[in-house]
């Protein structure tokens, strides 16, 4: 679990409480489910926006376009999506495929902090060594990705 440290002394004492909620509060897409919404966080209907999941409500109790959140349907494919790649990756490491494939997002890699790199050695002069990039992508870029493979065509997530 994160344990963010805050500032006490640039802090007042009753914004402390909701910097740490701020900080802790989750990042990914939820179902878009009224009903669901209220069971993950109790307050949004009082308060028209989570301090839990990136969800606000309209004043009508509907849920607001800049949400992030999936219908039921494309929930489950993304689930079943991860599944496969949790899945693939499991069978490549099993049978003793451990590629060096680090990512690359904007300017920042984790090769900077891992504690292994003495033992990876990864190094992007050899050839073949290039970082994977890691690509933002909006919520209609991910639901026709998911569109895409759901109609048996090949998308590229993990390439």
């Amino acid at each position: 679990i994160d344990d963010p440290m805050l500032d006490g002394d640039c802090t007042s004492t009753e914004n402390i409480e909701k910097e740490i909620l701020k900080r802790l509060s989750l990042k990914g897409y939820s179902i878009e489910n009224i009903d669901i919404i209220r069971a993950i966080d109790e307050e949004i209907i009082d308060n028209r926006a989570s301090d839990v999941i990136p969800v606000k409500l309209n004043k009508n109790d509907s849920i607001s376009k800049t949400s992030k959140t999936l219908e039921k349907e494309i929930y489950e494919t993304l689930l079943e999506k991860v599944e496969d790649i949790a899945f693939q990756i499991s069978e490549k490491i099993l049978n003793g495929i451990i590629d060096i494939k680090p990512y690359r997002k904007n300017d920042f890699s984790p090769c900077v902090y891992c504690q292994y790199k003495s033992i990876c050695q990864y190094d992007t002069s050899i050839d073949g060594n290039k970082y994977r990039k890691i690509i933002k992508m909006t919520k209609d870029d991910i639901v026709n990705e998911l569109t895409i493979t759901k109609e048996g065509e090949k998308n590229d997530f993990m390439d």
